[in-house]
């Protein structure tokens, strides 16, 4: 019995290599990675060496309200002197000479415009790999009009102490950014493979128009000043665009894309939805049209129906809100329009029971 409590009482956990402990505290938060700075001398700055940089105040102790009562702007505004008090410490002790992901996830603004760019100074210094900026969150339930957002500093790019030559991921919500912006990291990030914009008040005009061999994922949601729409010549595999029809809206020569999300007021019609994507229904694996406001009537899922060629289609989700006056039989002319859906993922649910319903009927008739 002595021996086993000596052999237990032994530290194994510090033998190991500082790559392994640095991997394994990777894996925590960032507050928690810091913690362990107490367990031993080896341990007091390790963490400071973590390759992760996650802000996510929802994983974090620092006092910020899950809701705002009262005086709400004034108790924000300390919500957010105390974010950017943490950032600063954190970003103070770092020491790691490459990143492998930096988030930010808070209410922030233009008001925080120098305080933010320090921040991605320090990362895009560090080759960081995934970049993600959402200013804005669940747990303040507050967003931003445009012209409060804060805008992503076109003249960082021209900086010479960055490189973004490492750039895998880049996701940006409520931060305006401007189509010179976008142009940059698809010439100047070679790895470029998933682009996300959402809540861009400048993003006017989306060009990618010729082959950008990483860039596979795209999404565009939300950016209300988009006029313009252009992809081409791409190897794209999945796009998502939520919003309003625009014209031009150019799809060509993207024989790659198998996965397509259609969100926002543009699914408030299906004959909108056929002339931008009718071409490239055929080709298309994955399905995802979501109405957030209405329901489909029956002729707009007719149209849909007749219109649409999923012929190669393996997976359709359709949402929309519905209330108790409305009827769940359109939605069945969309599953009627795929013929060779996957149907082991549709036996539980009830839109696959209206189909069948559907399906006898006409049968029957």
């Amino acid at each position: 019995l002595q021996c086993q409590v000596q052999h237990s009482s032994i530290d194994r956990i510090s033998t190991l290599s500082d790559e392994i402990l640095l991997f394994i505290l990777s894996l925590l938060t960032l507050e928690d990675a810091a913690k362990t700075s107490i367990l031993s001398r080896r341990w007091r700055h390790l963490w400071s060496f973590t390759p992760t940089l996650d802000f996510d105040v929802k994983t974090s102790s620092v006092p910020l309200s899950m809701s705002f009562t009262g005086a709400l702007e004034r108790a924000l505004e300390d919500q957010r002197r105390n974010y950017v008090r943490w950032v600063d410490s954190v970003i103070m002790s770092h020491k790691a000479y490459t990143v492998e992901k930096f988030r930010l996830f808070f209410n922030l603004t233009k008001l925080h415009q120098q305080r933010i760019d320090e921040w991605l100074r320090h990362a895009l210094a560090r080759k960081v790999r995934t970049l993600e900026l959402d200013l804005t969150n669940d747990c303040c339930r507050k967003g931003h009009e445009y012209y409060q957002c804060y805008t992503f500093p076109y003249e960082l790019l021209r900086d010479d102490s960055v490189d973004f030559k490492f750039l895998e991921k880049l996701c940006t919500h409520y931060v305006n950014v401007k189509c010179e912006a976008v142009e940059f990291f698809l010439r100047n990030c070679p790895r470029l493979e998933h682009l996300s914009i959402c809540r861009s008040g400048d993003l006017k005009t989306l060009k990618i128009i010729r082959p950008f061999p990483a860039l596979k994922r795209v999404e565009i949601s939300l950016c209300h000043a988009l006029e313009s729409f252009e992809i081409r010549d791409a190897g794209v595999v999945y796009l998502k665009y939520e919003g309003k029809k625009i014209r031009p809206f150019v799809l060509e020569n993207v024989s790659l894309l198998t996965q397509l999300c259609i969100e926002g007021s543009l699914t408030y019609s299906m004959a909108d939805v056929l002339s931008l994507f009718s071409s490239l229904l055929p080709q298309l694996e994955y399905l995802r049209i979501f109405n957030d406001i209405g329901s489909f009537s029956m002729e707009e899922s007719e149209l849909f129906y007749s219109g649409a060629k999923l012929t190669n289609l393996k997976e359709l989700v359709v949402k929309y809100w519905a209330g108790s006056e409305h009827s769940w039989l359109p939605l069945a002319n969309f599953i009627r329009a795929a013929p060779y859906l996957d149907f082991s993922k549709l036996l539980h649910c009830k839109l696959f029971l209206i189909y069948l319903i559907l399906t006898f009927l006409q049968f029957l008739s």
